[in-house]
């Protein structure tokens, strides 16, 4: 054979093509995690939704985006799932209209319970609520923690102190029983 026959070429290109899926199975053997069925992609970067990978999707401050990762939620469960937010528990997705016990068992492997969060305003960090807070004697902060309550609401329940019992926040302008429904395990009066 002389140097740039055909033969030389195409004996060239089948020994190259021999060589892929040896190159491609070690390539997966040096992975730390078993090739998911589906993937997300975060800021660059490739994360797996796998039973074994030990990073769960926290369901009170993940992203629409991350929640559709999981099995058989598509946008809609995913904006349902964080408009019901906050969740003290994966069982807790059962008020999630379209989410029941099947899907529950289905998806908890994947899920975590972090922190309660409520974002107050797109430049304020996320805090956390992590005890029941009398209306009575709370901060603006404070109040501000609870989920739908921003600066305005806050303002309002401190204006309209003292509350009897927790029901009372219902008579201020904006917080009705939707919202009252998403902090009354929250909050208390004394």
């Amino acid at each position: 054979m002389r140097n740039g026959s055909p033969w030389s070429i195409l004996f060239l290109f089948a020994m190259i093509l021999a060589t892929i899926p040896a190159f491609a199975e070690q390539t997966n053997k040096t992975n730390s995690f078993p090739l998911p069925a589906k993937v997300t992609v975060q800021t660059n970067k490739i994360v797996p939704l796998s039973t074994n990978n030990p990073a769960k999707i926290d369901i009170n401050s993940a992203d629409a985006k991350l929640l559709e990762t999981l099995p058989g939620i598509g946008p809609s469960l995913a904006a349902e799932i964080i408009k019901q937010r906050p969740f003290r528990s994966v069982s807790d997705l059962e008020r999630v209209k379209g989410i029941g016990p099947a899907r529950i068992k289905e998806i908890a492997p994947f899920l975590r319970i972090g922190g309660i969060h409520h974002q107050s305003s797109l430049a304020s960090p996320t805090k956390a609520v992590e005890k029941r807070m009398d209306l009575n004697h709370a901060t603006q902060a404070e109040l501000e923690a609870l989920p739908r309550i921003g600066p305005h609401r806050a303002k309002l329940i401190i204006a309209a102190r003292p509350f009897r019992t927790i029901q009372d926040v219902m008579k201020i302008k904006g917080i009705k029983e939707a919202e009252f429904n998403r902090i009354k395990d929250f909050i208390m009066v004394k």
